[in-house]
């Protein structure tokens, strides 16, 4: 098994727990980074990278919102709704998305994968990224879940090599920080 391989199998393994899952605090908080993106451009299009059990593209639909999510456990993926995809090999097409969301995610990734996987987010999404992002220790059923934990400030500086960053709602919740990007346009 590879790398990628391993850390596949431990969410497998976390997904089988029916409590690991989207938060109401972490849905919450999304609604309001959202809106706080919605006040700036309409959104249409919405792709949610590392979508778990999909809570959030429930969410987006529900507003009328086109969202599709991938996902690395087969076990979640639904036809028409979450699609397999390694968030380093997106199976669309440039500019896809108004809106590319990736929640409590970033910090689950093989940290030289880091940078790869924002290049790709941008790549797909038309001008905003949503970024949830913790910075401690995560341990679920024997498994270190957060192996890419960094500092906040240097999440911050990290997205700012893509574009405008704005950290919205901080402490908003105890599990993880918000970040915005707005890519650059020559990206």
């Amino acid at each position: 098994m590879n790398k990628q391989e391993i850390e596949q199998l431990k969410y497998k393994i976390s997904y089988t727990d029916p409590a690991y899952k989207m938060g109401l605090a972490r849905k919450r908080t999304a609604e309001k980074c959202i809106a706080f993106i919605e006040e700036k451009e309409k959104i249409f299009t919405h792709l949610d990278v590392s979508t778990g059990r999909g809570e959030l593209i429930d969410s987006m639909r529900a507003r009328g919102i086109e969202s599709i999510g991938t996902e690395i456990v087969t076990d979640l993926l639904v036809e028409g709704k979450v699609f397999f995809a390694w968030s380093n090999e997106l199976p669309f097409e440039d500019n896809s998305f108004d809106l590319v969301t990736n929640l409590d995610a970033m910090e689950h990734y093989l940290p030289e994968q880091t940078e790869e996987i924002i290049e790709e987010l941008c790549r797909v999404s038309k001008r905003f990224i949503y970024f949830a992002i913790s910075n401690t220790p995560s341990f679920h059923k024997g498994n270190n879940l957060h192996i890419n934990i960094k500092e906040y400030k240097d999440w911050e500086t990290l997205l700012s090599n893509y574009g405008k960053v704005s950290w919205v709602f901080k402490n908003d919740n105890r599990i993880s920080e918000n970040f915005i990007l707005e890519i650059h346009e020559n990206y």
